[in-house]
């Protein structure tokens, strides 16, 4: 019987790289703080142009409503104008109709 012992763990040799911190390591590490304040700063433009947003919106349903209010209003003066309109027309032909008995009458 041989007996052969194997180590534990194995044994660093001098051309092991798992320690040694790669480029990608040192930049990803350095890096981090930059983007973290990027992505604070993208974080609070986000918030002004949502409340940039927000403020346009209300606008646009202010003006939308007081147009409404213009709509309502033009139709029901032209409703009225209309209705004075058909009342003159009548007046006028009940007067066309008086005048043409009152000449049957003569």
């Amino acid at each position: 019987e041989s007996k052969t012992s194997y180590p534990a763990s194995p044994v660093k040799q001098s051309s092991d790289t798992s320690s040694v911190p790669t480029d990608l390591t040192v930049s990803s590490g350095a890096a981090a703080p930059e983007i973290k304040k990027d992505v604070k700063k993208l974080a609070e433009e986000n918030k002004l142009m949502k409340i940039e947003l927000r403020k346009k919106d209300t606008l646009i349903e202010l003006i939308r409503k007081e147009y409404e209010e213009k709509l309502r209003l033009a139709e029901q003066s032209a409703l009225e104008a209309n209705n004075a309109k058909n009342i003159v027309e009548q007046s006028s032909k009940r007067r066309v109709e008086l005048q043409a008995s009152e000449m049957a009458k003569i």
